[in-house]
C-alpha cells in the first residue's frame, strides 16, 4: 500500500476529511463539523505529534517490539483490526509507520 493510501485510509478511521495533498507528501484537511474550515497540515507518517494523536484518538497501544525488543509494535484495542511491527533504523520513523498501519486497517474496516 502506498503512503497516500495508507494516510487516507488512517484519516478515514480518525473522522478527517481530506482536501488535497502537498508535493512533500503532507496531507492537508478540514476537520468535518467544524464552522470555520481551516486548512491544516497533517502528517502522521513524519510528524511525532500527528502520530501520537492519531494513536490516542484511536485508542492504539504503542509498545517494544515484540521480537526481542527491537521494532515497534502497536495494536488497536477494537477486534479484528490486526496489530503491526515495523523495524526502521529510527526509531521514532517505526513508531509514525506502525501507528499509521493500524490506524490504516481500522479505516479500511470502516464502511
Amino acid at each position: 500500500m502506498s503512503d497516500k493510501e495508507l494516510l487516507e485510509l488512517a484519516a478515514k478511521a480518525a473522522g478527517i476529511r481530506l482536501n488535497g495533498w502537498e508535493w512533500s507528501g503532507a496531507v492537508f484537511y478540514t476537520h468535518a463539523g467544524m464552522h470555520n474550515d481551516r486548512i491544516i497540515q497533517w502528517s502522521p507518517l513524519t510528524d511525532d505529534g500527528d502520530a501520537l494523536r492519531l494513536a490516542t484518538d484511536l485508542r492504539l497501544a504503542v509498545l517494544p517490539g515484540k521480537h526481542k525488543g527491537d521494532g515497534c509494535t502497536v495494536e488497536s484495542q477494537r477486534p479484528g483490526i490486526p496489530g503491526c511491527t515495523t523495524f526502521r533504523d529510527d526509531k521514532r520513523e517505526q513508531m509514525r509507520r506502525a501507528i499509521v498501519h493500524v490506524a490504516a486497517e481500522i479505516g479500511k474496516a470502516m464502511p
